[in-house]
């Protein structure tokens, strides 16, 4: 009896330990199967971030563009402190600048100032500089070589040898000849290639003003104006690039003057040194007496009015639209900007 009392307890001892394990396996079991439930849905979760972080690196909505209104922008100074008296220098003007007195409109005047190389851009298969940019957001720029490789050379004028007009007393832009030359290049190399559709046109200041080291650049009120595809640089523009009115002595570090001597590429320029009689011509005229005169930039850097019926070179500018798109380059003589055709 008692033998079979220790079998039955045994046997009981048994059957707990069994179903225990039993229990703990099935537990064990649905741990298993927990953590690796958990683990899929987090490799799920993972999986689709990653997805999706593809996605929208790669196939997904891509970056804005950036324009090169904004590329201009970037870094601008303030230009309280510049003297326009004064030719640009290191400490009067050296780089790009917002107007201060167009700081707050919703189109700010941005413009390059001084001795710098960072304002090249390449259009229509020509080579540019940037001067400014306009009230609406455009951006102005003029010729300075033929091709797509900037460079300064004969090529960095259509015409060397244009009247600005054949009568004396010639005093609008509308009746000149130099008008006519720069329509003309203009209609012959950009006006019926896709890339016009890029050009604004847009208001020319064509004043006429006194001869004075003292103005204080303004480029958004004209007394005479004149709306085209195409122009020349104004007084207002020559001053605010680095240039002064008839300066004593040599002023040609700054960016709107084109040295003539071809093989000099440095910038600096000592006496002596071969130069054309004149630069650039611009329009604006300064009446003097009974005959008008053009101002222009001259070979010594300084800005000067001449006779209207002298003979110029010619560097015709155009405007750029505001949502033109900057594609690479950084603006240099070697990596110049360039846009979307």
């Amino acid at each position: 009896m008692k033998e079979k009392l220790r079998l039955n307890n045994r046997g009981f001892a048994i059957s707990a330990i069994l179903y225990t394990m039993l229990i703990l396996v099935v537990l064990l079991m649905f741990l298993v199967i927990s953590i690796i439930s958990n683990r899929r849905a987090t490799l799920n979760k993972l999986t689709e971030t990653v997805r999706d972080k593809i996605n929208g690196e790669v196939v997904g909505t891509p970056a804005p563009p950036v324009l090169l209104y904004d590329k201009i922008k970037e870094g601008a100074q303030d230009d309280t402190g510049i003297d326009f008296k004064k030719a640009s220098s290191e400490t009067n003007g050296k780089g790009t600048y917002v107007m201060h007195s167009t700081a707050a409109s919703t189109n700010p005047i941005y413009y390059y100032r001084g001795d710098i190389h960072n304002n090249f851009v390449l259009f229509a298969g020509f080579c540019w500089q940037i001067v400014r940019t306009t009230d609406k957001g455009g951006i102005k720029l003029i010729y300075v070589s033929n091709g797509d490789t900037c460079k300064y050379d004969k090529s960095s004028f259509i015409s060397t040898k244009t009247k600005y007009s054949a009568y004396k007393n010639t005093y609008k832009y509308t009746s000149s000849t130099v008008k006519t030359t720069v329509e003309n290049w203009y209609n012959s190399n950009i006006k019926n290639k896709p890339v016009a559709s890029k050009v604004e046109n847009t208001t020319w200041c064509n004043d006429t003003i006194s001869s004075s080291n003292t103005r204080t650049p303004n480029v958004n009120n004209c007394t005479t104006a004149v709306t085209a595809y195409v122009g020349l640089p104004t007084y207002d523009e020559m001053i605010l690039a680095g240039g002064v009115y008839a300066e004593k002595g040599i002023q040609r570090d700054y960016w709107l003057y084109i040295p003539q001597n071809y093989q000099i590429s440095s910038g600096k320029y000592s006496s002596g040194t071969t130069l054309d009689n004149i630069t650039a011509v611009g329009m604006t005229i300064d009446k003097a007496g009974s005959a008008s005169t053009v101002y222009y930039v001259g070979s010594n850097g300084q800005i000067h009015s001449w006779d209207v019926t002298t003979t110029y070179n010619i560097r015709p500018m155009i405007v750029l639209k505001h949502d033109v798109i900057w594609l690479f380059g950084t603006g240099t003589l070697t990596d110049p900007y360039q846009i979307q055709a």
